[in-house]
Parts: structure tokens; sequence; C-alpha cells
């Protein structure tokens, strides 16, 4: 009827104004210095299973750093009861005469995305070297594989790993492994905060944590004016009683 607005219109015209608002929001948090919006998501950990399950070292627990790792793979480590900590156990790498370790470009490895609340399982670990947020802070990284040195196939001194660990009773062997291979991966990370939201437009940095029907979208604030890069390092293990018990045959 003319001169008279409908309730649907009206309602139509109130979530207008709504995504209008909403629109707004996001796009302040687009401008502020170049810093782009990110989400934080619910759950506490959400690095994928073929990260995680892989033997870290992180590069202040002397086991060796980034410079010398491409001639770790071959040695032998001890790992230490009730802890993810290794001991190097051999000065060298145990390979046959003539045989070198190999190095390889990572062009297919992991390349993730995640965020790491403080109270995560994966927070001051060493899948993430350490990094830690404290409370109520959270972890927006990313991590891909850069390169890994590896042992050549066949490369393995069977003879030499058994006489280096001949002295050992059976029961001890069980804790220690031959490095079969050494990842190298970046990770880039920034650490955020918790801010309230009246600071929205005077913060750096900002994202706005993913909204729930329980629960009110919270503002974070960069403590960092750029993205951190740290590298990690991770290792494929063998237990040595896997090289020098000879296997079984099923004939």
């Amino acid at each position: 009827m003319e001169g008279k607005i409908s309730k649907t219109e009206m309602n139509n015209s109130k979530m207008s104004r709504y995504i209008i608002a909403n629109l707004a929001l996001i796009l302040c948090a687009f401008s502020l210095d170049g810093y782009a919006q990110s989400e934080v998501k619910d759950d506490t950990l959400s690095l994928p299973i073929s990260y995680t399950s892989r033997k870290f070292v992180t590069t202040d627990a002397g086991l060796f750093d980034v410079g010398s790792a491409s001639v770790i793979p071959g040695n032998i480590v001890y790992s230490i009861s009730g802890t993810s900590d290794y001991q190097l156990k051999t000065i060298k790498a145990i390979l046959k005469s003539g045989r070198h370790q190999l190095h390889q470009v990572t062009l297919n490895g992991i390349n993730i995305k995640s965020t790491v609340k403080a109270e995560s399982a994966m927070n001051g670990s060493a899948a993430i070297n350490g990094l830690k947020a404290e409370h109520g802070q959270v972890i927006d990284l990313q991590i891909h594989d850069d390169s890994t040195f590896s042992v050549p196939p066949g490369g393995i001194d069977t003879l030499t790993v058994k006489k280096t660990l001949q002295s050992l009773a059976a029961a001890d062997r069980q804790h220690y492994y031959y490095i079969d291979a050494v990842t190298i991966s970046t990770m880039r990370y920034r650490i955020y905060t918790p801010v309230p939201s009246d600071t929205l437009l005077k913060t750096k940095g900002v994202f706005i944590s993913k909204a729930s029907k329980s629960k009110p979208k919270k503002i974070y604030s960069s403590t960092s004016e750029k993205t951190e890069k740290d590298q990690v390092i991770s290792m494929e293990l063998v237990p040595v009683d896997d090289i020098i018990i000879p296997k079984k045959s099923n004939k």
C-alpha cells in the first residue's frame, strides 16, 4: 500500500543495516596498517597428526642445530625415559664406506596454517620449537617443510651398528634409535593478545575470533609489528633392533 512500509520491508532494512555494520567492522580490521584479519579456531589443537607424530628437537636442547643437520642422519640417539628428549650417542654417522647423506629440497611436505592457544598441548612444545603463548594469548602460525637430509638407500653399515651396541642388554637397546632422516621446517608466526573491543580502531594487527552462539567475538592485537620466523627440526627414527636383528622369514 503506497505511503506505508510493510513489516517485511522493515525486517529487510534492519538486516541490511546489520550486514553493513558488520562489513564495516571487518573492513576496519583489514585497513589497519596492512594487517589482515585472521580467525581463531575453537579447537585448541589444529596441527595434523602427520606433523605432530614426528620426533622433534628444539634448537636449544643441545642435541644438534640446523647448521649441523646435514651430517646427523646415520647417527644413533638415546631416548631419555619419561621425556621427549634425546641424547646423541655417536660422534659421526654410521654409513657404509663411500656413502654420504642425501639432501633433498622438500616439495610435497607439510604446509599448514594453524592457531595454537595457551591451553593447547602443542603450546611450548618442540613441535613449534618451544614457542609459547601466555594465558589468553594465541599463536597464529604457518609451517612448511624446507629440506630433508637422509641416509642413502642401502647405506646403513649394519655391522658397525651392531658392534657399537654389542655391550648393551636387549632391554636397554629399546631406547636406542638410528636417525634415518632429518627434516628442517620453517615456521612463521605472530603472537596475539586479547584486547578490549573498544580499542579496535586504535590497535595494530587486529583480528577477530570465530563467533559462536554462546560466546561473543574477541578482539586480539599482535605483540609484534611483523611476522616472526623460526625453524623446526624433526627426525625420522628407526629402532636399532630393526637394523641389527635379522627379520624372521615367513617361509
